[in-house]
């Protein structure tokens, strides 16, 4: 008989016990994948996140058992990028966009510390992590998919913030209302920063991200001229799940390399910390000279909420209770 949860490397308990997902994070998220993948051969989709959360190993195994991805083959256009990470909630729903590397994981850990404000949590992950879907081709088509699956929240995460942008001006002209447009620390100017990411500095970000390599390291890594000039199968050995994930990352960056903003919103609210060292010096010149810069792109004043941490852990785990709160006061504000 099988024992599926020695099998994930859950603690010793009965197939009836629950998920602790009060405690879960990027790296548990991962290490069950990984887990899943090699016992079971199946792909872990975060899609399956609220279940798995608030269930049963009982039914991770049969969500497990029964989950594939078809062969057939399948149009961007059917891709939905929807994840429900927290489905309860009377008001009205806060929808979150991938940073850079595409995934949505690192929203789950602030939709719990939300959920006192009774709002459901619903995110949008990049396509291109699973078959039969390949990678976004353009800002557009992005833009396309993801309106269609949006009501009326937004708030995006880094790179996110350019593409909660540009839905947000797609509502409005639509004739829908957006309450709450957030920006986590990006500002409207992106294409010169972008063009510098080739695929070795997305994996580099994507390890910074993770929380596997220090800022430090990273940014010696980046100017490495030997670094950067190792190919990807070579320099690390492809390992086909890390390999698909910085390809959708890269992807991503790719895609704006021409992107110039344009056009205004009615409001934006812009949640700041302390920046890439590569970027500016300090969160003060980052706001002052690169985040205000969105009042060009706005009807009225933007609003700055300053927050804690660096950009890749704001809503990490030692910021993200904090950072929940200036979020609920913001959307207090906006009368949400």
């Amino acid at each position: 008989m099988v024992n599926f949860a020695a099998d994930l490397e859950f603690p010793p308990s009965s197939n009836t016990a629950r998920i602790q997902g009060s405690q879960a994070d990027v790296h548990e998220w991962i290490k069950a994948s990984k887990r899943v993948r090699s016992v079971y051969h199946r792909e872990l989709s975060p899609k399956l996140w609220p279940q798995l959360r608030t269930s049963s190993i009982s039914l991770l195994k049969r969500l497990c058992s029964s989950q594939a991805y078809s062969d057939e083959p399948a149009t961007i256009e059917d891709y939905d990028p929807v994840v429900i990470i927290r489905g309860e909630g009377s008001k009205t729903p806060l929808w979150m966009i991938h940073p850079g590397v595409g995934e949505v994981l690192v929203f789950i850990g602030l939709a719990q510390c939300i959920a006192q404000d009774d709002r459901p949590v619903f995110a949008l992950r990049a396509a291109g992590f699973e078959p039969p879907y390949q990678c976004f081709e353009s800002i557009k088509q992005t833009i396309d998919i993801y309106t269609e699956a949006i009501c009326r929240r937004l708030a995006g995460y880094g790179y996110g913030t350019m593409l909660a942008f540009e839905i947000s001006k797609r509502l409005n002209a639509d004739g829908n209302e957006v309450g709450l447009l957030g920006s986590l620390n990006l500002p409207p100017h992106i294409k010169q920063r972008i063009r510098t990411l080739e695929w070795n500095a997305c994996l580099l970000h994507l390890s910074h991200f993770l929380g596997l390599i220090a800022e430090d390291a990273s940014d010696q890594y980046e100017v490495d001229l030997v670094y950067r000039s190792v190919s990807p199968p070579r320099g690390y050995g492809n390992p086909a799940s890390l390999a698909r994930w910085v390809n959708v990352a890269f992807g991503l960056q790719r895609m704006a390399s021409d992107y110039d903003p344009s056009g205004q919103v009615k409001s934006l609210d812009i949640f700041y910390c302390t920046p890439l060292k590569a970027v500016a010096d300090s969160r003060e010149v980052w706001r002052d000279k690169y985040l205000s810069r969105w009042a060009n792109f706005v009807h009225e004043t933007p609003r700055f909420h300053a927050v804690d941490g660096k950009h890749y852990i704001m809503i990490g785990t030692d910021h993200v209770a904090s950072f929940a709160q200036t979020l609920m006061q913001a959307l207090k504000a906006r009368g949400l």
